[in-house]
């Protein structure tokens, strides 16, 4: 437990974590902004929210991988075969939320999306940042 505490307070996890963060409103600027076209375009919600996740995820793997964390140990096939796996599990948390919120809550699809971030923000950073521009997934088992 010590040493995941004195991991989390290191220079390197915070300024990966704001680099993380502003990616993140840069992708979530861009899901909203295709969401909003494809709902425009009477795109069914869970398509259109499957599509701009798709669109918005790809280019934030790439600002993750070349702007913040700068990571070249492993191919990009590699890095992003492990981060297709965990975003489809983000993926999967934040369409439960977003549903919950249409269908439980009454919100539009745009609000059950933002509702989605702070469940799947600290999900994503620790799972890229450990393992997808980490070792990798079979590395992290074998440890």
């Amino acid at each position: 437990m010590e040493r995941l505490i004195s991991l989390l307070a290191t220079e390197e996890t915070r300024r990966t974590f704001i680099g993380y963060v502003c990616v993140g409103v840069t992708g979530v600027a861009l899901y909203m902004v295709l969401l909003q076209i494809f709902v425009h375009m009477q795109v069914r919600p869970f398509e259109a929210f499957t599509l701009s996740y798709v669109l918005a995820g790809s280019s934030q793997f790439f600002m993750n991988k070349y702007w913040n964390f700068r990571t070249f140990d492993r191919t990009v096939h590699q890095q992003f075969s492990t981060y297709a796996i965990i975003v489809l599990v983000n993926y999967a948390i934040m369409i439960a939320v977003e549903e919950a919120g249409i269908h439980v809550l009454h919100l539009s699809p745009f609000w059950s999306y933002v509702l989605s971030i702070p469940v799947t923000l600290p999900i994503g950073y620790f799972a890229n940042r450990f393992v997808t521009f980490g070792p990798g997934i079979i590395a992290m088992f074998r440890r």
